[in-house]
């Protein structure tokens, strides 16, 4: 599967990121939701890159509030979703922190 890439974002910038799991979603409704956040040598900087205090569940989306990050930097996003049925789904993203 293709990883998805957001666009650029500059460093001070702070919005919600989307995860849209319809295409591999029967009818069923997510239950849980968990994502990490790596930086480009392997370190989780989960806590320094999202606010999980702000992420939400949205029908077939999962919601994320990133923030921060270091220019010049491509962060790799892993979202796992669970459902109400037990299936289990992974969808990971880019986003790279570019100050212009």
């Amino acid at each position: 599967m293709k990883i998805q890439a957001f666009g650029n974002k500059q460093s001070y910038e702070e919005y919600f990121i989307s995860f849209d799991f319809v295409r591999l979603m029967e009818s069923s409704q997510i239950t849980s939701a968990t994502v990490v956040v790596l930086d480009p040598v392997g370190v989780d900087v989960t806590s320094t890159l999202t606010d999980e205090s702000k992420n939400e569940i949205s029908n077939s989306k999962i919601n994320v509030f990133v923030r921060g990050g270091i220019s010049g930097k491509t962060y790799k996003f892993t979202c796992k979703i669970g459902t109400e049925l037990g299936e289990c789904y992974e969808m990971d993203a880019t986003l790279k922190v570019l100050d212009l």
